[in-house]
């Protein structure tokens, strides 16, 4: 009879401790930090033209979801657009005026950013047409896709790299349709 207590507190103990690691193995993944972005708007616009470099402005509205279980803050963003020689680096990156800095953001909540940004391209007489000049340089410059990349800094001078896709207004509400 003592062999079988000792056994069974023997697996009762291990059985306990084997609980307890995997608890907190998957309490310690819902801890790490994940902020995911999702594109929320986004506005091109004629900026300034001199020297030979025409500017196009970008404001985002970005949803950010702290998928952790504890709360994060973001401290600042960086942006990237996809042309076909690679990456081109958005300059001028800053947080809308109207939201105060550090973004604080709760655990299993969303925020939304609102960022402005400026993409800069070479003049070019030939792409100064009408009203489409936003439109032209952007479809010389830029992939077809329009790839954004974000990086978001956090607490801890860490930071995340993640790729959205920017879709058109047209092929926003044909991608709502096919949801529907």
């Amino acid at each position: 009879m003592d062999s079988f207590i000792t056994f069974f507190s023997f697996g009762a103990s291990l059985f306990s401790s084997l609980a307890t690691a995997y608890f907190w193995m998957v309490r310690m993944q819902n801890e790490r930090p994940c902020l995911k972005p999702h594109l929320a708007d986004k506005e091109f616009f004629l900026g300034n033209s001199r020297d030979g470099v025409r500017q196009i402005g970008l404001k985002l509205g970005v949803i950010v979801a702290n998928y952790s279980a504890l709360p994060n803050a973001i401290l600042g963003a960086r942006l990237w657009m996809r042309s076909p020689e690679g990456w081109l680096e958005l300059t001028s990156v800053a947080f809308d005026k109207q939201t105060p800095q550090p973004f604080n953001v709760p655990s299993l909540q969303t925020v939304l950013l609102r960022l402005n940004a400026t993409l800069s391209f070479p003049y070019q007489d030939a792409l100064e047409e009408g009203n489409r000049t936003v439109s032209n340089y952007l479809n010389r410059f830029l992939t077809p896709a329009r790839e954004l990349r974000i990086e978001l800094r956090r607490l801890g001078d860490e930071a995340a790299s993640h790729t959205l896709t920017l879709a058109s207004a047209g092929e926003q509400s044909a991608q709502l349709l096919r949801a529907a």
